[in-house]
């Protein structure tokens, strides 16, 4: 026992941790400018897991096409948005994401589906 209770409990504080980081806890880093001024490129972000609410004007990571992006919310589920000369009805359960920088920003506007589905929100930074 004498032998075991050293390695015991490190090991289980590394798997806390680990379980707080996979299910509550986000910390990333930008990779690009796009979030510039809010964000600069190469900070790290931390956000909660658990989200609640989404709110226009919240700052989200997020899966999209294999990739975790960082964009602020700029339209809620049942808003109308114009993006593009095109306007968009946001549907139940969707985003529409852009970046502060809007030059420097591959985001909703570009997208062949603009919108950011609920399921693939990883975080919502603080």
């Amino acid at each position: 026992m004498r032998k075991v209770f050293p390695i015991l409990i490190p090991a289980l504080i590394s798997i806390l941790v680990i379980i707080i980081l996979k299910t509550i806890v986000f910390i990333g880093y930008v990779p690009t400018d796009s979030m510039e001024p809010a964000l600069h490129k190469g900070n790290i972000i931390f956000g909660y897991r658990i989200v609640n609410e989404i709110d226009k004007g919240d700052i989200i990571a997020f899966k999209h096409s294999g990739h975790v992006l960082v964009k602020r919310v700029a339209a809620t589920p049942g808003e109308t948005i114009f993006m593009n000369g095109h306007e968009y009805d946001v549907p139940d359960n969707c985003y529409i994401v852009l970046g502060d920088n809007s030059n420097r920003s591959y985001d909703s506007r570009y997208w062949e589906n603009p919108y950011v589905l609920q399921k693939d929100i990883v975080a919502k930074i603080f």
